[in-house]
């Protein structure tokens, strides 16, 4: 995870200075515990790992992962009262009520996929990445390629097509 992320931040620290400027400080493992307590879930160790790196990105963030802002916990809390969901972790929001999340970890019987909650039609769920590794590993991959841009407009990377 650090590895992908880095690679993240690293594109970000050559193409869209301002927007490694919007990602949190680190939540502490007490943060984190105090979470999962509250909303009785369980993060995944990817999860886990991504939140003791950033607490997700600042609100004035347009999403770094394609228009997808990373949720800070306090935001996460936010979106599950408003899905009135329980057992999922929503990672990452575009702003218009669609969510990436995962399931609440059960080290028993493990889920790292990724997932499309739209907010439209939920139940209809699609399968994002295979896990938030696999999914950091190919938008880090995409950068690379040239696939996203930073559009300073709206604070984001953006999908070429969508700029």
């Amino acid at each position: 995870m650090d590895e992908k992320l880095a690679e993240i931040k690293a594109w970000l620290a050559d193409n869209a200075p301002p927007l490694l400027q919007l990602l949190n400080p680190p939540a502490t493992p007490a943060e984190i515990a105090a979470f999962e307590a509250r909303h009785k879930l369980v993060l995944s160790p990817e999860a886990r790992a991504m939140y003791l790196l950033h607490n997700g990105e600042d609100e004035k963030s347009g999403g770094i992962f394609g228009c997808y802002r990373w949720l800070r916990l306090n935001a996460v809390t936010e979106e599950i009262k408003l899905m009135g969901s329980e057992g999922i972790f929503p990672l990452f929001y575009n702003g218009g009520g669609d969510l990436y999340y995962v399931k609440s970890h059960n080290p028993a019987a493990p889920d790292r996929t990724l997932y499309e909650w739209w907010h439209e039609v939920p139940e209809d769920a699609a399968v994002i990445a295979d896990s938030l590794e696999g999914f950091l590993a190919e938008f880090a991959m995409r950068l690379r390629e040239g696939r996203y841009a930073y559009d300073p407009r709206i604070l984001a990377v953006a999908k070429w097509e969508e700029m």
